[in-house]
């Protein structure tokens, strides 16, 4: 029978795998924990997320874009963010996309007060979680060299002292054809890719995705 005991480098090795192991659970725990907290954010709010993309959606389909307007800054006082909608149908109809930090409103005037205006309030469980209405991240393309060109944005929900969340966020895109009523002046080309109620320099990324 061999009673050889273990040798330093056995020792070593074995220490090593079983660290190697206990900073995997780790992290695997904490991916969970992660994953389920904002899971409970997922299910109270997919329904509402659902209903806001298919909204704007639905009229970017059937009338098509004719103008898009930042209109954020516009409000002094307030920390709104508007994005104003002009649709390419026979009447130009107009619509707001008014952000607020747990209200989101899609309607026919900034006021939001007729019989045909969607608003939806986020459901915050019982964690401080909001929508973010200065920094709403945006990319456009607007290539002379195609017949299309397409705009996404994102509202993003935050839940302060976590790591940036995205199945939560709503994201909007559109892709046009450029008509003879098109100019690049239709679409907003801020230079550092966001939209909302800010300073230039204020958000965190500052290039385009």
């Amino acid at each position: 029978m061999n009673k050889r005991g273990m040798t330093i480098a056995e020792i070593i090795i074995s220490v090593t795998l079983i660290a190697i192991v206990i900073i995997f659970l780790m992290r695997l725990l904490t991916t969970i924990r992660y994953e389920e907290s904002f899971s409970n954010y997922e299910k109270a709010n997919s329904v509402s997320r659902s209903e806001i993309i298919k909204a704007i959606q639905t009229d970017l389909m059937a009338y098509n874009l004719f103008d898009l307007k930042d209109e954020s800054n516009s409000v002094s006082g307030s920390g709104k963010a508007i994005l104003h909608f002009v649709f390419a149908d026979i009447n130009n109809t107009n619509k707001y996309l008014i952000i607020e930090n747990e209200v989101i409103s899609y309607c026919l005037t900034t006021n939001c007060n007729g019989a045909s205006d969607r608003i939806w309030k986020l459901d915050k469980s019982k964690d401080d979680v909001h929508y973010d209405p200065s920094c709403i991240k945006y990319d456009y393309d607007i290539s002379t060299s195609s017949q299309y060109y397409w705009i996404k944005f994102i509202i993003k929900l935050v839940k302060p002292g976590s790591v940036d969340n995205t199945i939560d966020d709503i994201e909007i895109f559109y892709m046009g054809e450029k008509g003879d009523d098109y100019s690049n002046a239709h679409i907003p080309q801020p230079s550092d890719y966001y939209l909302g109620k800010h300073v230039t320099g204020q958000c965190h990324d500052s290039s385009s995705n």
